[in-house]
């Protein structure tokens, strides 16, 4: 809740010496707005490597809101993991039996390949009115690799309930969009309370500002927002 606090604290000071007629909990709820937007409109990218024991599924962190590509992890098969390989003035010789195994080696590494061109997946996410336990997203695979021990999985962010926000961009921006709001809030108020000027600006004013600031961001959104996008296309 640190973070959330300080962001309520920036906004309002923006505003001072004015007393902002809007209250704390009206703010906060701008902020859940703000966070709600952006899960709707980014694409901001998010990877994680999971482990994989087998099975059809495998639970997810709710944070991904969508997921674009997974790449299974193998486990490498080495027939001569075991196999003493005899060396004369510190050059190794390997005998026909172990040539022959290094070929079979080989081949089986090409079939396990050759067995998972089917590969496919589907995610299934949680909904936004999952809590704790119940918000995990689910994984279901399709013709895995043989001999799979982990998922590394890419897909598109999404902010959960009051989690910190790391990403710098993504915290400007939500901190950016909240005041916009909060701007075009008080631009109503004062608007409807028929107050004619407050430090150069009117109500409609305001909402103008408010208006035009969300945007100006919208479109930064759709513009810089969009890194999966951008990688596939490229």
């Amino acid at each position: 809740m640190a973070q959330i606090d300080d962001m309520l604290a920036w906004i309002k000071t923006q505003f001072e010496p004015v007393t902002l007629a809007t209250t704390d909990a009206n703010i906060l709820q701008q902020i859940a707005n703000a966070k709600r937007y952006f899960n709707g409109h980014s694409a901001f990218p998010r990877v994680e490597t999971i482990a994989y024991t087998g099975g059809k599924g495998v639970e997810v962190d709710e944070h991904f809101k969508s997921i674009v590509q997974v790449y299974p992890g193998q486990s490498t098969t080495w027939l001569l993991n075991n196999h003493p390989l005899w060396s004369l003035l510190g050059i190794p010789i390997i005998d026909h039996v172990s040539s022959d195994m290094i070929t079979i080696s080989s081949g089986f590494k090409n079939y396990q390949t050759f067995v998972g061109t089917d590969f496919r997946f589907q995610y299934l996410a949680p909904s936004a009115t999952m809590t704790g336990a119940e918000a995990k997203g689910r994984l279901y695979l399709s013709s895995p690799p043989v001999g799979v021990t982990s998922l590394t999985v890419i897909g598109s962010h999404r902010i959960c309930g009051s989690e910190e926000i790391e990403s710098q961009w993504i915290y400007d921006w939500i901190l950016r969009y909240t005041y916009a709001l909060v701007i075009g809030i008080e631009g109503q108020t004062l608007a409807k309370a028929a107050v004619a000027d407050v430090k150069g600006l009117n109500g409609d004013q305001m909402i103008q500002q408010g208006l035009k600031a969300q945007n100006d961001l919208e479109t930064e959104l759709a513009e810089q927002g969009m890194w999966i996008l951008m990688i596939q296309r490229g």
